[in-house]
């Protein structure tokens, strides 16, 4: 572990692209960029810590790693619209899909635009916007997952946690030239 990067600059450098391009694609639902650089300060003190105590291997898997998590996902304080308008209450609790990654100690900067209802192979929906491919504008970047696979392909996160049961992740990570795997 070198230290070259603290997880501050990674959420600031992640956080600028999605604020660019994952706005001007249709990518990205709600930023979470402030409560992004609050997790990633104390990702760096408890980084720091641990190197003072020679205790790096003991830190999490992801610790202040810049993450994205699809839309649909439950994420307290946020709303989880699945691209309709009715659902339009905040959440109160993560969803079992978020807490493994949180626990592991990424940190979640974004949510990744779904199609209406998350049952289409295009994100579009009239909440967020049609998701655009990053090398093709005029082309699909695939659905469910789809604004996060652009997210991952357009360099605005290192990795999105996506979900896949007809092909949710397999096609957009296709359709955008990265890896998805569907989880079991």
């Amino acid at each position: 572990m070198k230290g070259t990067f603290t997880s501050v600059d990674l959420v600031n450098y992640f956080g600028s692209r999605c604020q660019t391009l994952g706005r001007e694609l249709c990518l990205s639902t709600q930023e979470l960029f402030t409560s992004g650089l609050e997790l990633a300060k104390k990702c760096d003190a408890e980084r720091a810590q641990a190197i003072e105590n020679d205790t790096q291997d003991q830190l999490p898997f992801l610790h202040g790693i810049p993450v994205s998590i699809k839309e649909l996902f439950s994420m307290k304080g946020l709303l989880s619209t699945v691209g309709t308008a009715m659902l339009d209450h905040k959440r109160t609790t993560d969803s079992e899909g978020v807490l493994p990654l949180t626990e592991a100690g990424a940190i979640p900067i974004i949510r990744g635009n779904v199609p209406q209802g998350a049952l289409s192979y295009h994100s579009d929906n009239y909440v967020w916007g049609r998701a655009q491919n990053v090398y093709q504008r005029e082309r699909s970047c695939g659905g469910s997952s789809g604004g996060d696979a652009g997210l991952v392909a357009a360099r605005c996160v290192p990795m999105a946690l996506g979900s896949d049961v007809g092909g949710s992740i397999r096609i957009p990570a296709t359709f955008n030239g990265v890896t998805g795997f569907k989880p079991t």
